[in-house]
C-alpha cells in the first residue's frame, strides 16, 4: 500500500494497556513482555498516518508518537516506526488545557485541521509540563481516613529532608475496592506522585538516595546502625547495635544488595588488564540518553560489575565514536557503563585487623580475598603457586613496589608450563624488578598465601586470572581463609619449602626460556563452526559474511531470543519463532544477529533458510523460521548492544531491521570478543 501524502496524513489516538506494563515495555525494560500488551486503534489507520499512544494511568497520558509504516488498518497487523517517546509521559488533560478544546476519546482520530495545533501543544507540554495543581481536584483533597505521619526526626520519607513542611497524599492500591494509604511528603515529592506516569510508593520512598549499584532499582533503604530515634517510617532498615569496621549505608529493597558509599576503605584495582567483580564510579553520560532515565547514568554514581578496559577494533570504531581506550564496566544490571579508571575498586573492604579467633571461611573467588589483604599488608608476604599469568604478576608487582614489607614467591620453574602458557617468564621478571624474592621449589603443587600474622588462605587457586576468579570465564576453585590462630602454622610450612628451594635470578629465567623453546608446541584446539583464535579462517568467515550482507535482496536483522544463549543449539541447523501483529518479513538469505534477551548480549549470526511457517500450537510466537549458523563462536561470547550503539527498545517486539553499519559492527564485535576469550583461555 502506498504511503499517504504528508498533507493528507492523519493523527490518531490509540490506547495501550495495561498501563504499567506498557510503560515498562516501551521504555526498554527487558523484564517486560511486549507480547502481553493490548493495542486499540481506530479502524481507519493507514500507512503514512501518525498515532499518539495513550495509557490510562491515573490521568490519561501520551507515552509515544509513532508513524504507521504498514498495515491494513485497525488494531491488528499494523507496523509502527517510533518518531518520539516520552519517558515521563505527557498529560492528555494538560494538552487539552493548552489547546482550549477536548480531543477525541481514545481510540479516535483528531480533526485534520487541528493536527498542527496538537503537535505544537504536545511539544510545549513535554518541554514545560503543567503542574497537577492546575488540572483539577484529586484524591488528596478528600477527607482524611488514615494518619500515618512519620516521626519528626525522619522528615520526608521521599527525600529525607527534615526541614520541610509535609503535605498529605493518598496512594492508590489499584485494587477493586479503590482503597488507598495516606503518606506525608514534602511538596517536591508530592509533585512526583502526580506526574503523568506516576511512580509507586516504593519508587518515591528514598528517591533522593543513590540507585542500587547492583540491580539499579531505585528502592533504596537507608541503613540505621545503633539505636534509632524511634520506629522508622518506610524506607529505613535497622541493622543492629554492633557497628562493623565498614558499615553499609544503604540496602536495596529489590535485590537486598547492601553497600557503603565511601570508597576509601575499598582497595583500588591497580592493573587495568584485570577482569572480575569490582565497584566503580560512572565517568560520563550515556551515548543514547533518550533510551532510559538519566538518573541511572549520572557521573559519580556507584556501579558494580565486570571491568573491561577495551580498545575498539576497526570494524567497531564507528559505533564507539573514537579509537581510544574505553574503561567499561558490564554492570550486574546488564547495562554497559563507562567508568573512571581511578575509581575501580574491589568489592570487599580492606580490614586493618581481623582481630581475635574466627572460623574458617570457604571462598570460590580467591582473588577478592587475596588482593584485599595485599592492598595494605601488615607484615611480610609469602605466596606459593606453581602457575602464574602475566596479568596477575603485573598486578602483584605494582603492589609489592609500593609496599614497605618483604615479599616472597615460591614457584616451580617448569619449562612445559611456560610452553603451555601457564607460567610467564616476563611476569617473573617484573616481580624480580619490584623487589620480590623468588625461589624455585621442585615438585611444588600447593597453593597458599600468607600476609603478615593475620591472613592466610590455602586451596586450589593458582596465581592466574582464571584460578583467582578474575577472568570472565573463571575456573571452579575452592579456597579456605584459615583462622587467625592457624596463620603461623601455614607460614611455618611455607618456610620449610623455601629452605628446600633455591633463589631465582635473571640467568635462571633465560635458561627457562631456552628450555621452553625446545619443547614441542601444544596441539591446536579443534576449530568451531565460526572459526577460532588459532584458525585463520575466522577472518575469511567474517569477510564473506560482510560481503553477503551487501548483496541485493538481503535484509539485515537483530532477533531477540528468550532463554539460555546456547551456540550448540544452532548446530548444524536451528530455528527461531516470532510473534506480534502480522506475518514477519524474514526471507531466505536474510542475515540475523541473535540477541539473548535474558543475558543482554549478542552472540552469533545466522542465515534464514525459508519463509516463515505458521504453527497454530504456539499462540504467542506462532511464526517459525529455520536458520543456519554463519558466525557462532563456541564457547559462548556475549557482546552488549550498547557497545554497538544499538537501542534494544525496538527488540521488545521481537525483531528489528539493521543498517549495514550496525550489522557490520555486530559481526566485528562478536569476532573480536571471541579472539579476546581465546587469549584469556591461553592464560
Amino acid at each position: 500500500m502506498a504511503t499517504r501524502p504528508a498533507a493528507l496524513a492523519r493523527l490518531h489516538l490509540g490506547v495501550v494497556s495495561p498501563w504499567r506494563e506498557a510503560v515498562s515495555a516501551l521504555f526498554g525494560d527487558g523484564r517486560a513482555d511486549f507480547g502481553d500488551l493490548q493495542w486499540e486503534l481506530p479502524e481507519n489507520c493507514e500507512p503514512g498516518d501518525s498515532v499518539l499512544h495513550v495509557v490510562c494511568s491515573p490521568q490519561p497520558t501520551i507515552i509515544e508518537w509513532d508513524f504507521v509504516e504498514a498495515g491494513p488498518g485497525g488494531s491488528d497487523d499494523v507496523e509502527f516506526d517510533c518518531t518520539r517517546f516520552y519517558p515521563d509521559g505527557v498529560s492528555l488533560a494538560a494538552v487539552e488545557r493548552r489547546l482550549g478544546f477536548s480531543l477525541p476519546t481514545p481510540p479516535g482520530t483528531v480533526d485534520p485541521a487541528r493536527v498542527g495545533e496538537v503537535e505544537r501543544a504536545v511539544a510545549a507540554e513535554e518541554a514545560d509540563p503543567t503542574s497537577w495543581r492546575l488540572l483539577g481536584p484529586v484524591r488528596c483533597d478528600d477527607p482524611m481516613f488514615d494518619n500515618g505521619q512519620p516521626a519528626p526526626d525522619y522528615g520526608c520519607p521521599g527525600c529525607d529532608d527534615d526541614e520541610v513542611t509535609l503535605e498529605r497524599h493518598v496512594v492508590d492500591f489499584d485494587d477493586e475496592t479503590g482503597g488507598g494509604r495516606t503518606v506525608f511528603v514534602c511538596s517536591r515529592c508530592h509533585d512526583r506522585f502526580h506526574t503523568p506516569v506516576p511512580p509507586s510508593l516504593a519508587d518515591v520512598v528514598g528517591s533522593g538516595r543513590p540507585p542500587c549499584p547492583s540491580c539499579s532499582a531505585q528502592h533504596t533503604l537507608k541503613v540505621i546502625w545503633g539505636f534509632p530515634p524511634g520506629p522508622p517510617p518506610p524506607g529505613y532498615e535497622v541493622a543492629g547495635c554492633i557497628i562493623p569496621d565498614v558499615p553499609e549505608d544503604y540496602a536495596c529493597g529489590d535485590c537486598a544488595f547492601s553497600w557503603a558509599e565511601d570508597d576509601a576503605r575499598f582497595p583500588l584495582v591497580t592493573d587495568p588488564a584485570q577482569y572480575g567483580r569490582v565497584r566503580a564510579r560512572i565517568d560520563s553520560t550515556p551515548p543514547h540518553p533518550e533510551s532510559e532515565h538519566i538518573e541511572l547514568r549520572q557521573p559519580g554514581r556507584l556501579v558494580v560489575g565486570r571491568y573491561e578496559p577495551s580498545v575498539p577494533h576497526g570494524s567497531v570504531a564507528p559505533a564507539w565514536g573514537d579509537s581510544g581506550v574505553r574503561h567499561l564496566l558490564m554492570g550486574e544490571d546488564r547495562r554497559l557503563y563507562e567508568v573512571d579508571p581511578q575509581t575501580v575498586r574491589l568489592t570487599e573492604p580492606a580490614i586493618p585487623s581481623l582481630g581475635g579467633i574466627h572460623s574458617p571461611r570457604i571462598v570460590d573467588r580467591a582473588g577478592v580475598e587475596l588482593f584485599a589483604a595485599l592492598e595494605s599488608p601488615t607484615g611480610e608476604v609469602t605466596l606459593s603457586s606453581p602457575f602464574l599469568t602475566l596479568g596477575i604478576a603485573t598486578r602483584l608487582a605494582a603492589l609489592a613496589r609500593r609496599s614497605t614489607v618483604d615479599w616472597y614467591l615460591l614457584t616451580r620453574l617448569d619449562a612445559r608450563a611456560v610452553a603451555n602458557g601457564a607460567l610467564t617468564v616476563e611476569g617473573l621478571r617484573r616481580l624480580l624488578a619490584a623487589g620480590v624474592a623468588i625461589a624455585d621449589c621442585p615438585g611444588l603443587h600447593g597453593k597458599a598465601y600468607v600476609v603478615g600474622q593475620s591472613f592466610a588462605m590455602v586451596g586450589s587457586a593458582n596465581l592466574t586470572n582464571a584460578g583467582l576468579g578474575e577472568s570472565r570465564t573463571p575456573n571452579a576453585e575452592l579456597s579456605v581463609v584459615v583462622p587467625r590462630a592457624e596463620v603461623a602454622g601455614v607460614q611455618e610450612v611455607l618456610d620449610e619449602w623455601w629452605d628446600a628451594s633455591w633463589y631465582v635470578g635473571e640467568e635462571d629465567l633465560v635458561e627457562l626460556e631456552e628450555r621452553a623453546e625446545h619443547l614441542p608446541k601444544p596441539p591446536p584446539r579443534p576449530p568451531s563452526r565460526g572459526g577460532t583464535h588459532e584458525d585463520p579462517g575466522l577472518e575469511a568467515v567474517v569477510e564473506q559474511l560482510l560481503a553477503d550482507a551487501r548483496a541485493d535482496g538481503v535484509t539485515l536483522w537483530a532477533k531477540a531470543q528468550y532463554g539460555d544463549a546456547d551456540p550448540s543449539a544452532w548446530q548444524p541447523e536451528g530455528w527461531f519463532s516470532t510473534g506480534g501483529r502480522g506475518t514477519p518479513k524474514f526471507a531466505p538469505g536474510d542475515l540475523v544477529l541473535i540477541y539473548a534477551q535474558d543475558e543482554h548480549g549478542i552472540y552469533g549470526v545466522v542465515e534464514v533458510l525459508d519463509e516463515p511457517t505458521y504453527d497454530p500450537r504456539e499462540e504467542q510466537w506462532p511464526w517459525v523460521n529455520r536458520a543456519t549458523p554463519r558466525l557462532m563462536p563456541d564457547p559462548l561470547v556475549l557482546v552488549a548492544p550498547e557497545e554497538l550503539g544499538l537501542d534494544t527498545r525496538p527488540l521488545q517486539a521481537g525483531r528489528m531491521r539493521l543498517g549495514l553499519a550496525e550489522f557490520a559492527a555486530g559481526v566485528g564485535a562478536i569476532a573480536d570478543a571471541h579472539r579476546v576469550q581465546a587469549e584469556m583461555g591461553e592464560d
